[in-house]
């Protein structure tokens, strides 16, 4: 089954490099923090999510949950672009992301570290269920870095003949 979410996931992406991530509507953390993002209300299936308007941020923490329409069962999220500031494990700034609805849920597959750095994490991450839980920390600020910049999108499980399952991105 993982193996067919990561092909799935890899056609997704293929398709939005083809197109361009241009016409995703974007989102700010910041403008959030401490909400549930239902993507019903804001009438999007699809979303670039950036950490602030700003070019840089400020001493913070921020929880954000992102909310799957009812029709789609998960979501599915990349990174772009990751401009944390770094320092040894993370302990001043970073990212972590969770497979549900809280920071008390397991950490994102694949992702079970802070993200901080330069370096954006590889890969097309999946939640196994409808949320997606976002947390920054910052205990200082950076007037240098500017977060983050990540796509994430809803989509279903499709059944075919025979009870086989296989992921499938909206759009």
């Amino acid at each position: 089954m993982e193996s067919l979410t990561y092909v799935t996931a890899l056609l997704f992406l293929v398709g939005l490099s083809s197109i361009g991530v241009s016409g995703i509507p974007y989102y700010y953390m910041t403008n959030y923090c401490g909400q549930n993002f239902s993507m019903s209300y804001y009438g999007t299936e699809t979303g670039r999510l950036r950490l602030t308007t700003l070019s840089s941020y400020q001493p913070m923490s921020c929880i954000l949950t992102i909310v799957a329409p009812s029709i789609y069962d998960r979501i599915m999220f990349y990174f772009e672009n990751v401009d944390i500031k770094s320092t040894m494990y993370c302990s001043d700034d970073s990212l972590q992301l969770f497979d549900g609805p809280n920071i008390l849920s397991p950490r994102l597959s694949g992702l079970s570290y802070k993200i901080c750095g330069y370096s954006k994490p590889g890969g097309v991450y999946t939640t196994t269920g409808k949320t997606l839980t976002l947390q920054f920390t910052s205990r200082s600020g950076s007037f240098l870095d500017s977060g983050f910049d990540a796509v994430f999108t809803a989509y279903h499980l499709v059944r075919y003949f025979g009870g086989f399952h296989k992921d499938m991105p909206v759009g």
